[in-house]
């Protein structure tokens, strides 16, 4: 399989303003990806193997396992973006219609982003299902100093690229990965997403991204909590899984001496913090789904479906 072209990439970089937009999405850059990631360019302006690129899109193929409807498959597009000297030339629009019918061809059920801009997605026949749900920093530090009540636990933690780094010369390292991961999959709520093994270790490999956790008397992992990745999530935890809602607690509660949070994502536990402190609801990022069946429109955006993850397909 082909190697993402240089073009696309200094496009992404010129775009999202970073340095390196590919290393912070693992997946969807991957070569086994690259049916799933679509471009228009003009070969005349360089040459047949560097085309220049005027827009760009990327998607990858999730997979829910649902009570109600069996298995539902979908196509999770971002990286959006559109060369500066081509804007308003529909491009964008043109670049993502490649990327639905090449969804609808493999006959996915549901396509689904997350933007800030919802005109030109409700174009295309995107319907918004919800925002992001939030606690401010601020908020979060008063809550975790007065609720928490500490439990017996070692508090650990390491930039998750020198975990990648070292696991491969390292059985004490790989041990401690196949235990964050297998807590990962045990705690993540409904709806979340559950990854394979190895595509755990593939997203190791972001930069600045921290991973934190706390092992208990029996050596058990029961809480797991990822920091910042690269150009996304500055300053912000995610992926907050436990064993129940105070190891959660707990855990924020220690990351907060070693860094400043802005904001936690609430993916878990959502009422329970909701009556410890303000939950807020993102709105700027709003999930977009764009689907031809009603009643998996429905699903997305009362967010009840008896789902226990995402897979890969």
């Amino acid at each position: 399989m082909s190697a993402l072209q240089p073009s696309v990439k200094s496009l992404l970089n010129k775009a999202f303003d970073v340095d390196s937009y590919v290393s912070t999405f693992p997946f969807v850059f991957s070569a086994e990806n690259r049916p799933w990631q679509f471009s228009l360019s003009n070969a005349e302006l360089v040459d047949e193997l560097n085309p220049k690129v005027f827009a760009f899109c990327a998607g990858r193929v999730l997979k829910w396992k649902t009570a109600e409807f069996g298995d539902v498959r979908a196509l999770c597009l971002g990286s959006v973006c559109t060369d500066p000297t081509q804007l308003n030339k529909g491009m964008a629009s043109e670049v993502i219609t490649l990327a639905l019918k090449a969804a609808d061809n493999y006959g996915l059920d549901v396509c689904l982003l997350f933007s800030e801009s919802r005109s030109l997605y409700q174009r295309l026949g995107f319907v918004p299902a919800g925002p992001d749900l939030f606690v401010k920093g601020r908020s979060l530090f008063w809550t975790v100093s007065e609720f928490a009540k500490l439990r017996n636990a070692k508090f650990q933690y390491a930039m998750s690229k020198d975990l990648s780094e070292s696991q491969e010369n390292d059985s004490e390292v790989q041990d401690i990965l196949k235990k964050l991961w297998e807590a990962e999959t045990r705690y993540a709520p409904s709806g979340l997403s559950l990854i394979g093994f190895e595509e755990f270790l593939l997203c190791l490999s972001i930069p600045r991204q921290i991973i934190f956790w706390l092992v208990d008397a029996e050596g058990a992992v029961v809480a797991v909590a990822r920091y910042e990745k690269d150009c996304d999530f500055r300053r912000t935890l995610f992926g907050v899984f436990s064993e129940d809602f105070e190891w959660s607690v707990q855990l924020v509660r220690e990351v907060l001496t070693l860094r400043d949070i802005d904001c936690l994502l609430v993916e878990s536990y959502a009422e329970k913090w909701g009556q410890v402190c303000p939950i807020l609801e993102g709105k700027e990022v709003q999930m977009m789904v764009r689907t031809s069946k009603p009643e998996l429109l429905q699903l997305f955006q009362k967010r009840v479906c008896a789902v226990r993850g995402i897979q890969s397909c």
